[in-house]
């Protein structure tokens, strides 16, 4: 009886997992898309330089302009996060082994997290650091950084020990 059961139910099984699976790979294909990287890109820049704008004056003098700026700027962040969902869906588990995308994450659930607070708002800019992210020539420059950060140490005890002998 359990042999039947388990029979019965296998088909849907596989059902269910290639209807998923062609969800997380359609899910893929979109936000992987070089059209949609560029668009994100863009709206990264966009939401940069609007969070620049909203610092002036003119925008808190006047309640209107200010409610526009807060509009627009949850408007990005629910994009923002849309695009996360669909990087999640497509990568599982395995978009927190990437540190790339963590770093993504991290920053999209950072920026929901303190948007309520008044004084911590200026962490907003920080999702202009998505651009590295996105940017291959941005990402190879941060990696080629942190690969030779130890030399870097070295060639600065190398420095202050010069430093120490001539100032002694």
């Amino acid at each position: 009886m359990t042999l039947l059961l388990h029979e019965s139910v296998r088909p849907s099984f596989k059902k269910a997992v290639n209807e998923c699976n062609s969800l997380r790979l359609i899910c893929g294909k979109i936000v992987n898309h070089p059209r949609v990287q560029t668009l994100i890109i863009l709206l990264i820049i966009i939401n940069a330089i609007m969070m620049g704008v909203a610092t002036f004056d003119f925008v808190d003098d006047n309640p209107k302009v200010s409610q526009a700026f807060e509009m627009t700027d949850l408007v990005f962040l629910v994009i923002f996060t849309v695009e996360l969902a669909m990087q999640l869906v497509y990568h599982g588990y395995k978009l927190f082994l990437d540190g790339w995308l963590f770093f993504d994450f991290v920053i999209v659930v950072l920026s929901w997290s303190l948007s309520q607070l008044q004084i911590i708002r200026a962490f907003r800019i920080f999702r202009a650091l998505r651009l590295i992210t996105r940017v291959k020539v941005m990402k190879n420059l941060i990696t080629a950084l942190f690969d030779i950060m130890p030399r870097l140490g070295a060639v600065t005890a190398l420095l202050a020990l010069i430093f120490y002998i001539y100032a002694v």
